[in-house]
C-alpha cells in the first residue's frame, strides 16, 4: 500500500492498535498522521505507512457503512454492489441504474475512494466498525 492510494478519512488497520484508524494527514514521504477524532492530539506523531495494513472488505464493514443486504447484493441508496467475491476482490457495481462490470477492489479504503469518485460523497460510518 502506498500513500498515493489513500485519502484523508480512509480507514486502515494498525499493527499496534487494535481498532481501525482513520487517516488524518498524508505526507509525501510515506508517512501519515492519524485522525482519532477528539483524541487525535494524543497520537499526533507522524507514523510510517508500513505500520498499517489495508482492511479487507467484509459484510461487517458494509453494514457499518450503511449498506443493506438485499437478495441481489448490497444496497446504499442508488449505489449497489452485486456478485460480491470478497476473497478475490471482485465486485460488480451499479450506480443510478448503470452497471459497472467487475471492479477489482479488496479493501475498505479502496471502496471509500471508489464511492467518493462515483458519487462525490464520503462513505461514512453509521455504526462503529470493529477491524
Amino acid at each position: 500500500m502506498k500513500n498515493s492510494e489513500l485519502r484523508i478519512g480512509n480507514f486502515l488497520a494498525s499493527k499496534n492498535i487494535s481498532d481501525a484508524v482513520r487517516v488524518g494527514t498524508i505526507n509525501s514521504n510515506e508517512t501519515i498522521k492519524l485522525d482519532f477524532g477528539i483524541c487525535k492530539n494524543i497520537f499526533s506523531d507522524t507514523m510510517n505507512l508500513s505500520a498499517f495494513e489495508p482492511i479487507p472488505i467484509t459484510e461487517e464493514w458494509l453494514l457499518n457503512f450503511g449498506f443493506r443486504n438485499q437478495n441481489f447484493g448490497w444496497d446504499l441508496g442508488e449505489f449497489g454492489i452485486f456478485d460480491c467475491n470478497y476473497k478475490k476482490g471482485n465486485l460488480n457495481l451499479q450506480i443510478n441504474a448503470t452497471e459497472i462490470p467487475f471492479i477489482q477492489i479488496k479493501y475498505v479504503h479502496q471502496l471509500q475512494n471508489l464511492y467518493f469518485s462515483l458519487t462525490g460523497f464520503e462513505l461514512a460510518l453509521v455504526a462503529q466498525a470493529e477491524a
